[in-house]
């Protein structure tokens, strides 16, 4: 009989990665509606998105003032991990890539 697998708790306690996406591309143009045409998304997924975050880690990761937004200090902090992670991501992709395109060759 097989053992059962265990959750892992990594995975369970992280957030939606979808949200995360969201709120790297909102930091980095501190401002939801580019970040929105970034992601090809409307500017309300892209609230909601970070309202899904914010809830989750029970902070709010952005300053609003009427439409102007910047990152407060856990938003600072979430965001250097979050895009330093998602480069690491992109940059893997990219050497399996083009591993698998010169074997190809």
């Amino acid at each position: 009989m097989a053992k059962p697998i265990e959750p892992d708790q990594i995975l369970l306690k992280m957030p939606s990665l979808r949200a995360v996406k969201s709120f790297v591309a909102a930091a980095k143009y501190l401002n939801f509606t580019r970040a929105a045409e970034a992601l090809c998304v409307t500017q309300a997924a892209i609230s909601r998105q970070i309202r899904e975050l914010e809830v989750a880690l029970g902070v709010p990761l952005f300053k609003r003032t009427g439409r102007a937004v910047e990152l407060t200090e856990a938003g600072q902090i979430f965001y250097d991990a979050a895009y330093l992670s998602f480069v690491n991501i992109a940059q893997a992709a990219q050497r399996i890539q083009s591993s698998a395109n010169k074997k190809r060759n």
